[in-house]
């Protein structure tokens, strides 16, 4: 054992330099919910609510209205989001948002309904068509405040100032950067996940589980998001036993403070290949993005075994693994080896083949993947041929 001197040595010694901004303000705890019409007043008294066509008749949206309207807030809803919904949708919340004159946006559902209320938010005063930001840029000044109402716990991009975005034209998903576009408020509650079957349940924790994970092998990655990062990975990995348990106090809490914790570790790290992978393959083939992401987590693990086997191996407390004795590699595949086990007891499909997507899809799913530039802080490249590779792995 080193002495606590040669410690703190090595502590100053990996101590790099470090910036993150957060203006936005989260509000995150049991029914916190139910102070989202009060917060939101502080932004004015009209709101457009953009969520998934799942929740137009559903229980939460009527609660959602509702405590928006007690506090004084009109709402004009579009509930048209679904998993075909393209940038297309983004330009018929434009124009809803414009002729009603509404103050705010607020985004209600999972990832693909949050990144595309954000983007809504982000440039909804100032372009009229989507599909060209790319070749625009940033087009227009005017920004919507943005409220954030995650139905899952899972977001990489919550905290961040980039969203993801379907081309109408081609299914391609884009990430998109405006410095304006982080929330202005995010209500994350616990409570949203009772109505979730063990199966979603399950893939949303190692979706959640693949954040993290990219993030910590991220090259933006510091001492404090490495803390933050370790922290949610080990309530994930502590999670899996008790997913199919349905208690908003016990592992529903559990299971969004790591969610809130990689997204804060996010502001630092940066999502990977894997996160590229799943968010592709949802607007390419429309298959659940969290199932892609639950698969793609062994092979980014196999990859961190190559690329930063230290990283994994530092990893083995969280998990209540002893690898003191061990060296490097065989801690690293210990690691693995333990979290393959979790994986492996939560019985979702972990093939490409489950989903339907096979040999003539896996090379398109490569090459869109990697025009996202997800990649680009990962430890070590990854270009097209080697992901494609990978990915036949898991076929």
């Amino acid at each position: 054992m080193p002495c606590p001197k040669a410690r703190i040595r090595t502590i100053l010694i990996v101590m790099d330099s470090l910036a993150f901004y957060m203006p936005g303000r989260v509000i995150f705890g049991l029914d916190s919910r139910l102070r989202l019409g009060t917060e939101a007043r502080r932004f004015g008294s009209r709101a457009l609510v953009i969520t998934e066509t799942a929740f137009r008749s559903s229980a939460l949206l009527k609660e959602l209205r509702s405590s928006l309207e007690s506090s004084g807030v009109e709402i004009i809803s579009y509930a048209g989001i679904g998993a075909e919904s393209t940038s297309r949708a983004g330009e018929e919340c434009l124009d809803l948002a414009k002729s009603a004159r509404v103050q705010m946006i607020i985004g209600f559902g999972g990832l693909r309904v949050l990144s595309l209320a954000k983007a809504v938010a982000a440039f909804g005063a100032g372009i009229c068509d989507l599909d060209s930001l790319k070749e625009e840029g940033e087009a227009g000044t005017s920004v919507y405040p943005y409220i954030e109402v995650p139905t899952s716990c899972r977001n990489p991009f919550m905290l961040r100032e980039d969203f993801f975005l379907i081309d109408a034209r081609n299914r391609h998903s884009s990430v998109f950067r405006r410095r304006e576009a982080f929330p202005n408020l995010v209500v994350l509650d616990p409570r949203y996940a009772a109505g979730l079957s063990e199966r979603n349940r399950s893939a949303i924790l190692l979706d959640t589980m693949l954040s993290s994970l990219e993030g910590y092998f991220s090259q933006s990655s510091n001492f404090i998001s490495n803390t933050i990062f370790l922290r949610s990975l080990g309530l994930l990995a502590g999670c899996i036993g008790s997913v199919h348990e349905q208690d908003p106090s016990g592992p529903d809490l559990c299971l969004y403070q790591a969610g809130l914790l990689s997204a804060f570790g996010l502001t630092m790290g940066s999502p990977g290949m894997g996160s590229a992978v799943a968010i592709t393959a949802g607007g390419l083939f429309q298959v659940p993005k969290s199932g892609i992401a639950a698969l793609m987590l062994p092979v980014i693990l196999e990859y961190g075994r190559r690329a930063c086997p230290a990283k994994l191996a530092r990893m083995a407390p969280i998990l209540e693994e002893d690898t003191r004795r061990m060296g490097t590699p065989a801690a690293a595949d210990t690691v693995i080896a333990s979290l393959r086990r979790r994986i492996d007891s939560l019985q979702l499909p972990l093939r490409f083949s489950d989903y339907g997507l096979g040999p003539r899809e896996l090379p398109v799913l490569a090459d869109a993947a990697t025009a996202m530039g997800l990649a680009d802080q990962m430890p070590q490249a990854l270009d097209q041929e080697e992901l494609l590779n990978l990915l036949k792995e898991v076929l």
